[in-house]
Order: C-alpha cells, then sequence, then structure tokens
C-alpha cells in the first residue's frame, strides 16, 4: 500500500474517521447500506481502534480500493472481495438469468 499522502496526514491529526463518496459506495455495493456520513463514521469509529493514524490508514486503504478495484466501473473479476460483495453477487445472478431469457424469447420467436 501506498505511504499516506498529504491529505490523509492532516486528518489523521483529527480523531474522527474521514467518510467520503469512496467509503460510501464500497459499503453500499458490499450490502452494509449505510449512506448517511454520520451512520458510516459512527460504523467506523466504533468497529477501529480509536486512534487518528488508524483512521487515515483505513481510510488511505478504502481510497486506493476504491480508485483501483471498486471503481464507478468495478473490476469485479479481481476483487477479492466478490465472494461477499452484494453489487457482484446481484450482477452475476442477472448475468447468469440474460442466457435463458434469450433463450426464451428466441425459442417463442419461431
Amino acid at each position: 500500500m501506498k505511504q499516506l499522502t498529504p491529505y490523509c496526514s492532516t486528518h489523521a491529526t483529527f480523531l474522527s474517521f474521514v467518510v467520503d463518496s469512496y467509503t460510501i459506495r464500497w459499503l453500499n455495493r458490499m450490502g452494509v447500506g449505510k449512506e448517511r456520513y454520520g451512520d458510516v463514521k459512527g460504523l467506523f469509529e466504533q468497529i477501529l481502534p480509536r486512534d487518528a493514524e488508524k483512521y487515515a490508514i483505513a481510510h488511505a486503504a478504502i481510497v486506493e480500493f476504491s480508485k483501483n478495484i471498486c471503481s464507478s466501473t468495478p473490476r469485479c473479476e479481481i476483487c477479492t472481495l466478490k465472494d461477499r460483495c452484494h453489487h457482484y453477487l446481484r450482477e452475476r445472478k442477472q448475468r447468469s438469468r440474460r442466457p435463458a431469457q434469450a433463450r426464451g424469447q428466441q425459442s417463442g420467436e419461431q
């Protein structure tokens, strides 16, 4: 993992977990369903030890993961969390239904 950026280092001085769109998107895809800033902040502050540096490291990891894997166009095929990810499982289920639906339409047309 990369070193902390100046942005993260600045925020590490505060005893608060930084929540942004990367964090919200990742949690929603994983099925946690937390969308409000305060709910997400509270969740991470409850789970992680009360330590500003640990908050910054966790946030930096989420940002890095979200930029490279769980981006706005997710790269699910290489994600190590895909078997636990609601987004991936839902997409996989929909993909498996598409060929069957297409076969049904073709046989109905003939």
